[in-house]
């Protein structure tokens, strides 16, 4: 889930707060309906420190929106008052218009605008004016509902566009690094290649193996550009995966990859993930000696643990894992936060963990 979602979330939960307690100073209304006042009030608290929660099971089951509709309308009637509680059940409709399929916005409005007749009637029967208007704050809640999801939708297209365009420059500066100085390594070798035929044989013959492996450096760079091409079209948990199922070919070492529930961030940050599990599992081939790795992915983080031989965190950075420092870099870039664990014989755990809003 973007920020910005979440900023939207609350933004609604906000504001049925401040209703909610206003609610409270109205004449008797909390000796009338305490208990469904206050599960307002938690209901508010939550939607705010958990809005990234609360909208993926809002997207899973959009029913929680009727249930929530109906709460509110239980506490209108009970109130015996339309205001100022009415304002807190438009956000249930505001969020239904910016988070919800279209069928699902419409039977959520529908039901506010029915159960808000019902209410009026029974609780002003002689005020014609506000049966009439009042439902219609219903349709408009819902219309600015829909307003946020276009803007939702424009700034994750913006979004989207940004991170394309520093994914292209990602892969130029790589192709920059690696590739392309090793093909002018080669292109001038293969230079100088005729003037050691004529001169010095043998010479010449070692200038053409160092062109070879050359040429087969690049080759298998020009491999892993690709590979790492093809991993931004697939799911995260699919793109590692692949890359440990690659790594255990190369050293032998078992990956157990688990997945519960993962993410799916933008491209440049999906990009630092693969790349920080990526050195993760360098640095277990290089220093570890370890018989068995975890790499597990869930909602909360990223892990990559070994059963090798570990090291003491408090040291500092042992000689040769200076990837630390380049995992803990790629994980400040990509918004998340980072941590070591390890022990002398109890193996290391490399664990990215997520921002809330991924959850």
């Amino acid at each position: 889930m973007r920020t910005a979602d979440i900023a939207v979330l609350r933004g609604l939960a906000a504001v049925r707060l401040a209703v909610v307690l206003a609610a409270f100073g109205l004449d008797g209304a909390a000796g009338r309906e305490p208990l469904g006042l206050a599960i307002q009030i938690v209901l508010a608290v939550a939607v705010w420190f958990r809005a990234g929660r609360v909208q993926g099971l809002v997207a899973r089951w959009p029913v929680l929106l009727l249930l929530d509709a109906a709460l509110g309308a239980l506490v209108l009637w009970r109130l015996h008052a339309p205001f100022p509680f009415v304002w807190a059940t438009l956000s249930t409709t505001a969020a239904a218009g910016a988070f919800v399929p279209w069928g699902w916005l419409l039977l959520v409005c529908s039901a506010q605008i029915v159960a808000c007749r019902l209410l009026v009637s029974v609780l002003r029967p002689d005020d014609v004016r506000l049966a009439l208007w009042l439902p219609l704050l219903y349709p408009l809640a819902s219309v600015a509902g829909i307003g946020v999801r276009w803007l939702l939708v424009r700034y994750a297209e913006t979004e989207q566009e940004s991170a394309a365009a520093e994914e292209r420059a990602r892969l130029a500066r790589e192709m920059h690094d690696s590739l392309g100085k090793t093909l002018v390594g080669a292109a001038l070798s293969a230079e100088t290649l005729p003037l050691w035929i004529r001169t010095s044989p043998e010479r010449a013959e070692a200038e053409a193996e160092r062109i070879a492996a050359a040429l087969r450096a690049a080759n298998a760079e020009a491999r892993g550009l690709i590979a790492g091409l093809r991993a931004e079209t697939e799911p995260l948990d699919r793109a590692l995966r692949e890359l440990a199922a690659r790594w255990t070919r190369v050293t032998g070492i078992a990956v157990d990859v688990r997945t519960d529930e993962p993410p799916e961030p933008p491209p440049d940050v999906r990009a630092e993930l693969i790349a920080i599990a990526g050195e993760a599992l360098t640095n277990v081939a290089r220093h570890a000696d370890a018989r068995r790795v975890r790499l597990a992915l869930s909602a909360s983080g990223l892990v990559v643990a070994d059963d090798g031989r570990g090291f003491v965190p408090e040291d500092g950075v042992p000689d040769g894992h200076y990837g630390l420092i380049g995992m803990a870099e790629r994980a400040v870039r990509a918004g998340c936060g980072f941590a070591v664990t390890s022990a002398p014989g109890r193996g290391t755990a490399i664990t990215v963990t997520f921002p809330e809003g991924w959850a």
